[in-house]
């Protein structure tokens, strides 16, 4: 035991100033305990770590892995078809070029989406939104990255959640007032999460009713900003990056709620380890 006390002490003092203000309110409390409060791990572009991001193929692997979850970046086509990219071109991840919104789906699907990533992958490519929400149906959150704006963009989410996923499950990352009146409106059942633009609008995202907050871990260095969020009371997700040990310890002194992360698998061993460990 007092080697358990002498440890956690250490780790505390060596933590950033933002990451210690928020250790004292549970110092006491284990990773193990910690650990516990994770309730949804999302798959960063899906197991983006080890298959060619926003593709099926990744997501199916996030399901496989442990993950509760999975982010989509959803962009429109030229033919007005909502597609998982995160880029606005296709150029990083496809052996096409140019903005996907100057593409046709067909023009999008003939793309390969894959080999870039691995060899292995040459068959993968880019999906629509449709195929994500039948994939994902009784099996996983969907977490949208809501990547496009206006009325008819938003009108399309909406109308494709409903007719081929469950929008209890939907997760939505709102930007803006205009996301969130809209989708409050047209899909009430979903939770909405604050994609914040900077540290200085989270009274902001409280004041519109968003109970779920993205804090990104180097804005956690910041004491002030993380004695206004703990007063709040809203749920925190964050992002454990690679999901190594190295990043995902000190996240759970903040008890986060959601963690984004490219290796779902390596989270939730990790998370499965320290909630079986001895308090």
């Amino acid at each position: 035991m007092r080697r358990r006390l002498v440890a956690t002490l250490a780790v505390t003092l060596l933590m950033p100033c933002g990451f210690r203000a928020f250790a004292q309110s549970g110092a006491s409390r284990t990773l193990s305990t910690q650990a516990d409060t994770v309730q949804v791990i999302i798959a960063h572009r899906g197991s983006s770590i080890d298959r060619p991001e926003n593709t099926l193929a990744a997501y199916q692997r996030a399901y496989e892995a442990g993950a509760q979850a999975i982010e989509v970046d959803l962009r429109l086509t030229r033919d007005g078809y909502l597609v998982s990219l995160h880029d606005p071109v296709v150029d990083r991840t496809t052996n096409g070029s140019g903005p996907v919104s100057s593409l046709t789906l067909a023009e999008v699907k003939a793309l390969d989406a894959g080999s870039k990533f691995s060899p292995r992958y040459q068959n993968a490519r880019i999906p629509t939104f449709q195929e994500i929400l039948v994939l994902a149906k009784g099996k996983l959150h969907v977490f949208l990255d809501l990547k496009g704006n206006g009325d008819a963009y938003r009108e399309q989410v909406a109308r494709e959640v409903r007719a081929y996923g469950e929008p209890q499950r939907i997760l939505l990352g709102v930007r803006n007032h205009e996301d969130i009146d809209f989708y409050r409106k047209a899909l009430p059942e979903a939770r909405m999460v604050g994609l914040l633009p900077n540290p200085q609008s989270l009274e902001d995202f409280l004041a519109a009713g968003v109970t779920t907050i993205r804090l990104w871990p180097d804005w956690l260095n910041d004491a002030a900003l993380v004695d206004r969020f703990s007063k709040s009371g809203a749920a925190l997700l964050t992002n454990a990056g690679r999901g190594t040990t190295e990043e995902l310890k000190p996240l759970l002194t903040y008890r986060p709620t959601m963690l984004f992360t490219d290796d779902p698998a390596s989270v939730s061993a990790q998370l499965q380890q320290l909630r079986q460990a001895n308090p």
